[in-house]
């Protein structure tokens, strides 16, 4: 028993060894100084650029893309890196507003272009856009695109979790850690793009006209040069539930009101005996007990 175990933790190091020789650059939003995002891995210094800023989201850091023409350009030293791929793997997290519009051109999460405005034939790019959870890759232009596609625009109000993985021609593009939708024809990046990809970006579309992705957070950038496992899949796609954790609860609120307001309840409750309707007391009850186990976990955002 002792040498199974022992067996397993040998080869369960192996995998998270070779997981993090392969991760080729991962911008978690940690290092940041005014507009400079720093990537510890790669190297790569990116920048934030219009309504794009690095804020707080609990214990993380996290891209708010904001609700103007904000992005972060990851600039063409991300191109070199992408130039290189043939199998990768690309792994993200975000979270769109709720209310926000995903209706019309663009949206991209991300994108790597030679140009700045791709047209109908001409600029090899690679790029992820919601508003059809579709992936593409071109040679030369809109016209020659290969990619999958969802066909319906991402949910809202919640984080979630896209990974896109290459071997070979093979594409799969996973949803939640759930596969939905796979090609079997996808361009490799090292055929595809004949120079370094000059406009690496985050948040912003490599076509003119095309809408930025606006009101929308996004965390946990990574790009790897192999296409990874199914189980690291999985665990990549179980931390939205922290992320979601984080993004309701993480940034305490200033309770001052809502303290003052439940004394002024139990004031009114230990006063209260006649002329309410059955059960009005009793539920307003339960509605302070909840909202006093919210003020000393410390916990809730008012």
């Amino acid at each position: 028993m002792k040498r199974k175990l022992l067996l397993l933790l040998l080869l369960t190091g192996m995998t998270v060894w070779a997981q993090d020789e392969n991760l080729k650059m991962r911008f978690d939003f940690e290092n940041v100084s005014g507009t400079s995002v720093t990537d510890n891995i790669s190297g790569v210094t990116a920048k934030t650029v219009g309504a794009a800023k690095v804020v707080e989201m609990g214990s993380r850091h996290v891209l708010d893309l904001g609700n103007g023409s904000g992005y972060l350009n990851m600039t063409v030293n991300a191109g070199k890196i992408v130039r290189q791929l043939e199998d990768f793997t690309i792994s993200v997290y975000y979270c769109v507003a709720r209310d926000a519009s995903l209706s019309g051109a663009g949206y991209f999460l991300w994108a790597f272009s030679q140009l700045s405005a791709n047209t109908e034939i001409s600029g090899p790019y690679m790029g992820y856009r919601i508003n059809a959870q579709r992936m593409a890759t071109s040679p030369s232009g809109w016209g020659s695109e290969t990619g999958m596609e969802v066909g319906t625009e991402s949910d809202k109000g919640r984080w979630v979790h896209v990974l896109y993985r290459q071997s070979g021609t093979c594409g799969e593009l996973f949803i939640d850690g759930k596969r939905a939708q796979q090609a079997t024809d996808m361009p490799v990046l090292k055929n595809t793009f004949k120079t370094n990809p000059t406009y690496c970006w985050i948040g912003r579309a490599p076509f003119d006209g095309d809408n930025y992705l606006r009101r929308t957070l996004v965390y946990d950038f990574r790009l790897y040069d192999v296409a990874v496992g199914d189980d690291e899949v999985r665990a990549l796609a179980s931390e939205t539930t922290a992320l979601d954790e984080d993004y309701r609860y993480g940034s305490v609120g200033d309770f001052t009101e809502l303290v003052a307001m439940l004394q002024t309840c139990q004031e009114f409750v230990a006063t209260a005996t006649e002329g309410y309707a059955p059960n009005a007391i009793a539920e307003l009850q339960e509605e302070m007990t909840a909202a006093q186990a919210e003020v000393e976990a410390n916990r809730a955002s008012q």
